[in-house]
């Protein structure tokens, strides 16, 4: 019987970005566009609203909403993503600031500090 030779493991700590470490165009903005759908899919969640409620006020069609919650973002632009949460009565701050000298790169990072529910 052959013995089966194991491979080695290799574990790397993730960045603040996923997409950037495996290299993937526009990581950047694949990044932005997932933080921004995460933020708009918890308002969603928080407000207990169906798709098709969801679509009314951000003024999309339901398929939409569909495909912002399944995370399916590439017909969707950044500029689109903060128009949804505009329509959903939420500010929205863009902050730039310079990166902490802790980290290699910089980075962008949406939070989601309070909702209406």
């Amino acid at each position: 019987m052959k013995k089966r030779s194991k491979a080695k493991e290799i574990v790397k700590e993730a960045g603040p970005n996923l997409f950037a470490d495996f290299g993937l165009p526009d990581a950047t903005e694949k990044n932005a566009k997932v933080q921004l759908a995460v933020a708009i899919n918890e308002i969603i969640r928080l407000r207990k609203l169906t798709q098709k409620e969801a679509s009314a006020f951000m003024n999309c069609s339901q398929p939409d909403v569909s495909s912002l919650q399944n995370y399916k973002l590439k017909i969707f632009s950044v500029e689109r993503l903060i128009d949804f949460l505009l329509a959903m009565d939420n500010d929205v701050e863009i902050t730039i600031k310079p990166k902490s000298n802790r980290r290699e790169s910089a980075k962008t990072t949406v939070t989601l500090k309070h909702t209406a529910a």
